[in-house]
């Protein structure tokens, strides 16, 4: 099953966000080596 999630960050989200980053682009690469995860983007 496909689904898509749509979240919005808040005022004070750009820090938090590049430095989970690294680990969110590592974890999402393997599940998409896996066949677990179509694509991943961010929509602008």
């Amino acid at each position: 099953m496909q689904y898509l999630v749509i979240a919005y960050d808040n005022e004070n989200a750009l820090d938090k966000r590049m430095a989970s980053r690294p680990a969110h682009v590592e974890a999402t690469q393997k599940l998409m080596a896996e066949g677990k995860i179509v694509s991943a983007c961010a929509l602008i």
